[in-house]
């Protein structure tokens, strides 16, 4: 025991007492990356992701009658019209 007592007496006059500081923050820092990982994939594993993606789509083609300026599109992209509705504004001039 005469050992023991000799080795906590050295550490304390060298001022390297052992404390729980960073265990400690080595706990918080793993705990917060746990709670941060389960958060991400709680939120994102209905997220699908790919790198060579394909899209379809039908483009229409408009023929004007008449020349002139587009000066408004009173409608909003991928929104359907119906028949007769205003598509777009040209310049009267």
């Amino acid at each position: 025991m005469a050992t023991q007592e000799n080795t906590d007496e050295t550490a304390v006059s060298n001022g390297r007492r052992k404390s729980g500081v960073p265990r400690l923050v080595f706990m918080v820092v793993v705990a917060a990356l746990m709670l941060g990982g389960g958060a991400y994939w709680l939120l994102t594993r209905g997220t699908e992701s790919t790198d060579d993606a394909y899209t379809d789509g039908d483009a229409v083609t408009i023929a004007p009658k008449i020349a002139g300026y587009v000066t408004a599109l009173p409608i909003d992209d991928n929104v359907r019209v119906k028949a007769g509705q205003l598509l777009v504004e040209i310049d009267p001039r």
